[in-house]
């Protein structure tokens, strides 16, 4: 008997007759169903348009995430203003990996550790830092005051 290798040269019909062997599919014989994943480009999009939902659904989840820890500061430890910034702001560059970044400015100084300890455990599903206007060097309060948006 000749090795399957050898037997896959041979024409298909040949096989059913001589060996009794089920035919090999051809593309022809797939449904458009079927054969879409056999199609690599396709493939690539079909998981680009499932990764780019997953983002937007993420950011968006990240957004209610970012102006719930903004009222509890605001609520909680008397920040007079709180500042989204990052690749959330941006919201271009965000990815399944991003944190949320926030700024606040009016916490009182003995607070400020607890506030920061609070709004880092209050989500599972996201990292969120937070930075201190008062304290932090210039050029990074009027990068975040003037590219972030305000909560």
């Amino acid at each position: 008997m000749k090795s399957a290798q050898h037997l896959s040269l041979l024409p298909s019909s040949w096989l059913k007759e001589r060996y009794n062997l089920p035919m090999p599919l051809t593309a022809l014989d797939l449904s458009p169903e079927a054969l879409k994943k056999y199609r690599p480009l396709d493939v690539i999009r079909q998981r680009r348009a499932e990764q780019a939902a997953e983002i937007s659904s993420r950011r968006r989840r990240a957004m209610h995430a970012a102006r719930k820890a903004a009222k509890l500061l605001k609520n909680e430890f008397g920040a007079t203003e709180v500042i989204l910034f990052g690749s959330l702001a941006r919201g271009v560059d965000f990815t399944r990996w991003s944190d949320i970044d926030l700024a606040s400015r009016g916490i009182p100084s003995e607070r400020y550790l607890t506030a920061m300890d609070t709004v880092l455990h209050m989500s599972p599903e996201f990292k969120i830092d937070l930075a201190e206007l008062e304290t932090c060097r210039p050029a990074m309060a009027k990068s975040i005051e003037a590219d972030g948006e305000p909560l």
